[in-house]
């Protein structure tokens, strides 16, 4: 993976296999249709649904990806420090509105057709 910012380019290699995520497709949630993964994963965002394999393998890739985002956003030192912020977020709660708050802050500074200095910039909360 690349990372790209306004002052550098860096090469990052990213392994999931030491968060306990298996290389290659995942039969359990290959078999999902999309509703049923976007229902898995709002139940993971809401704290709920590790009472199943399937949940339980849902909270540990949202948990991984949720890490990479932050340690990608500069808000954590690394993925592994992201990945446990997730994991505090999502055990106060929290998942769904962090979640609703990027949508919106990706709405507005990073999918649009203004020019940079006209953007409305915010910080992110985790």
């Amino acid at each position: 993976m690349y990372h790209v910012t306004e002052r550098e380019t860096r090469c990052i290699d990213i392994d999931p296999k030491e968060a306990g995520i298996a290389a290659g497709r995942n039969k359990m949630m290959e078999n999902l249709t999309l509703t049923e993964q976007a229902d898995l994963i709002i139940q993971v965002l809401e704290g709920k649904g590790l009472s199943t394999e399937k949940g339980k393998y849902a909270h540990l890739l949202t948990t991984y990806n949720t890490g990479v985002r932050c340690y990608l956003f500069g808000l954590t030192p690394t993925i592994c420090d992201g990945i446990q912020l997730a994991e505090k977020k999502l055990e106060a709660g929290k998942g769904l509105q962090q979640l609703k708050l990027w949508r919106e802050l990706s709405n507005e500074t990073h999918f649009t057709d203004r020019p940079r200095e006209q953007r409305q910039r915010r910080n992110c909360p985790v």
